[in-house]
């Protein structure tokens, strides 16, 4: 809801807020038994001749050993995201990031290249389908992955619909990474494209919402 106009939006300019950082779309799932990877904020200097701690960087190898994942807060298409091996990557990524909003993940290695793509609509799974890529640990289609039909294990679509939810998106796109003993969330985008989606699974998702976006306004309750 417009809080000015009065308006229905779809989404809400709260929940795309939310989604927009990464860090505070991780803050707002925590605690919600949704599974995620550990994650560690960045730690953001205002000064680019500020001097990171080593013992910062002690941390994160403690917390996450190698390799590990690190992203920017901000950022869509697999961009911004960099997997690290050793000390020497980790330090010279903290100084490049040191002065833009990040986060460290720890590294899920069973989910190399590939991961699974939920679109989500008033809160259930439209569909979905598994993104791979054959050389590069990001499976996002924009970066050379490929989309393949499969079905949704039942896991995956509960933490899809249930992150949704929580963050009170009418609509949007869940990544869902291949973890040992299940699977974890890796992002929620609030903005998803659904080209990929609609070419992998014949789903027309632009339908979905149309349909969705008319039955909630013509409620009572709408506004």
């Amino acid at each position: 809801m417009s809080k000015k106009t009065g308006l229905r939006l779809f989404n809400s300019s709260k929940a795309i807020e939310i989604c927009d950082d990464k860090v505070t779309t991780f803050i707002e799932l925590s605690g919600h038994n949704i599974p995620m990877p550990k994650t560690i904020p960045g730690l953001l200097c205002f000064h680019k001749d500020a001097i990171i701690p080593q013992e910062r960087v002690d941390k994160i190898e403690k917390e996450l050993g190698y390799p590990l994942v690190v992203k920017g807060s901000y950022g869509s298409l697999g961009s911004a995201v960099y997997k690290i091996d050793n000390r020497t990557q980790l330090e010279e990524i903290m100084e490049k990031l040191k002065c833009r909003p990040h986060l460290f993940q720890r590294y899920v290695a069973s989910s190399f290249g590939k991961d699974i793509r939920i679109l989500v609509i008033g809160g259930k799974m439209v569909c979905g389908y598994m993104r791979k890529s054959e050389n590069d640990f990001r499976s996002n289609l924009a970066l050379g992955g490929k989309g393949y039909k499969i079905k949704i294990p039942k896991q995956a679509q509960k933490i899809a619909e249930n992150a949704a939810q929580i963050l009170n998106l009418d609509y949007c796109g869940v990544d869902i990474l291949f973890d040992e003993d299940g699977f974890k969330l890796c992002e929620v985008n609030s903005n998803a494209y659904f080209d990929g989606s609609q070419s992998t699974t014949g789903i027309n998702v632009a339908r979905h919402y149309a349909k969705y976006i008319t039955k909630t306004l013509s409620s009572p309750h709408s506004i």
